[in-house]
């Protein structure tokens, strides 16, 4: 029963963080960096503290499981911070950023409410 619960608890913290900072888009007193700085700070506590469980696990292969998948959290907090960037405009920080692809690893924003204009790397 305990090894089924890894998969949903190893997402926790970087859901956590996602989820608390999503509502931050709207504050425009916020820059992106900040908003990225409190999820990582949120990410890494909630990380910690999953990694409290593993120490007082008897279990070795579960402990070894627990932090296979607790490096998902990056990735997955990469994704969210790529949506960041690509979505809410520096400048004016408004949701109002328009992205679009140049190759594989280039994006070009333009933001039509202040006109600013950026190539984003991925």
């Amino acid at each position: 029963m305990h090894s089924l619960l890894l998969p949903i608890v190893s997402l926790l913290p970087a859901l956590a963080a996602i989820s608390i900072t999503r509502p931050l888009w709207k504050v425009r007193e916020l820059t992106n960096a900040n908003i990225l700085r409190l999820g990582l700070l949120v990410m890494l506590g909630g990380m910690t503290f999953c990694l409290i469980g593993i120490f007082n696990n008897t279990s070795f292969w579960t402990g070894i499981a627990s932090l296979a998948l607790l490096t998902v959290n990056p990735v997955v907090f990469k994704a969210y911070e790529r949506r960041l960037n690509t979505a809410r405009c520096p400048q004016c920080r408004t949701c109002h950023l328009q992205a679009r692809r140049i190759n594989g690893h280039f994006y070009r924003v333009h933001c039509p409410h202040c006109g600013f204009c950026d190539e984003w790397r991925r």
